[in-house]
């Protein structure tokens, strides 16, 4: 982590001193104090700061102003979107959630917590930060670390601290099919070929005559959509062979 962040950076910061004029912070990655003047507090006149934010209260701020020599930072709330916010203070708790996970880590193999923060620039240059190299190791085992200059121990532990503490990761897509067969022997068809397709990335559910919730779940949207295609193509090819008709359409 760098000593200051740079001009424009959204940080997370800490509420801890509210006065008339302003509030003061603490920048909870940097382990400095910053400043957020009333007029940066919200858009529009604020008669009561205490009624737009309250002491220990963790906030999303944009960095204004950075003065090394005076040791001072300013912020705006103001300039932070609800949008902005949300992403800022979820990554934050992932990368906070990931650098537990390595402590475990750390803990099981007796070392340093500290000193072995040195291995954690490869796994990052690769991966863009560690919360998404745990993610993939749910996944993919050791065969994550592959290319990373790190010893097969940390390799082996990183993996089985990450299945036991960090979610798989998925993606969905939904949507309305809607199914009929102009035969005497529909409904039976309709349950073959919901059995046909629902799988452990498909499921078909009965919503109401004739639609049924379509949802395809896997790791990203690529493979997702793999999923979704090929249970299509049995659809259409079950629909035809039935003298049946379908339609999807995708939320």
């Amino acid at each position: 982590m760098e000593e200051y962040p740079e001009e424009g950076d959204h940080v997370i910061v800490k509420v801890k001193n509210i006065e008339r004029y302003g509030v003061f912070v603490d920048l909870v990655e940097y382990k400095k104090e910053g400043f957020v003047h009333v007029s940066k507090i919200t858009s529009g006149w604020v008669k009561n700061i205490r009624s737009h934010v309250s002491e220990g209260q963790l906030r999303v701020a944009s960095v204004l102003k950075v003065d090394r020599e005076k040791q001072l930072i300013d912020l705006s709330m103001r300039k932070v979107s609800p949008t902005q916010e949300k992403r800022t203070m979820d990554d934050w708790k992932r990368q906070k959630h990931a650098m537990k996970v390595f402590n475990h880590a750390c803990t099981t193999l007796g070392e340093n917590f500290e000193e072995s923060k040195k291995l954690l620039p490869p796994i990052e240059e690769k991966y863009g930060d560690l919360y998404t190299a745990l993610e993939t190791a749910t996944l993919d085992g050791t065969n994550t670390f592959k290319d990373v200059q790190i010893s097969e121990n940390w390799k082996k532990v990183l993996v089985e601290e990450a299945q036991k503490s960090i979610s798989k990761p998925s993606v969905e897509i939904r949507g309305t099919l809607t199914l009929q067969f102009y035969t005497s022997n529909g409904a039976e068809k309709i349950r073959e070929l919901g059995d046909t397709v629902t799988t452990e990335n498909v499921s078909v559910k009965y919503i109401s005559a004739p639609d049924y919730l379509l949802t395809v779940t896997a790791r990203d949207y690529i493979t997702a959509e793999k999923f979704l295609s090929k249970a299509m193509k049995q659809i259409e090819e079950t629909t035809k062979k039935n003298k049946g008709e379908y339609k999807f359409k995708r939320e």
